[in-house]
């Protein structure tokens, strides 16, 4: 099963060119997520890290005690504080000053079935050693999406990689 689960995270990771960066060791709490029937809306205040950086979401607020995270599309933006505040990457490759990639992963908490684990992790550009200067981001944003939301949409429908994009069509509110 957790062969599975890290075969299809890795295979969903490459096929729509997800990645992340992070370096905390103990993972940050997060305030009550926006919601909707399709999308949840994860916000992290003023994250900075050399590495790695844990975070944790958690769906235990949400009416439907089945939520499972890793039977979703997540999507992961940031704000870096060198640029203006309306300024959002997708998490997908390259940091905002092409100096570092970002890899992303998201597991189930062993702990609570309530809390996922989600680490971001920032490395040097062409090889797999640790990015080990501080990053600092404004905000990391993650979006949580029923697969079904999005199954017969194409490009043109929705781009995925644009966070404003994405928040006014699923109707996130974004305080």
């Amino acid at each position: 099963m957790k062969t599975k689960f890290i075969i299809y995270l890795t295979i969903l990771q490459i096929s729509l060119g997800f990645v992340g960066c992070s370096n905390d060791d103990e993972p940050n709490e997060i305030e009550a997520p926006a919601s909707n029937n399709e999308a949840i809306l994860y916000k992290f205040d003023n994250q900075t890290f050399t590495h790695k950086l844990n975070l944790q979401l958690s769906v235990s607020d949400k009416a439907e005690d089945s939520l499972n995270l890793l039977d979703r599309l997540t999507l992961v933006y940031f704000n870096s504080t060198l640029e203006e505040s309306e300024i959002w990457y997708f998490a997908s490759g390259e940091g905002s000053d092409n100096k570092y990639r970002i890899n992303w992963s998201l597991g189930q908490n062993e702990a609570d079935v309530n809390t996922y684990d989600f680490e971001i992790v920032t490395l040097k550009i062409g090889s797999d050693e640790p990015y080990e200067t501080s990053v600092s981001y404004r905000q990391i944003k993650v979006i949580s999406v029923e697969f079904s939301a999005i199954r017969k949409l194409t490009p043109q429908d929705l781009n995925i990689r644009d966070y404003h994009e994405v928040v006014k069509y699923f109707g996130l509110k974004d305080n």
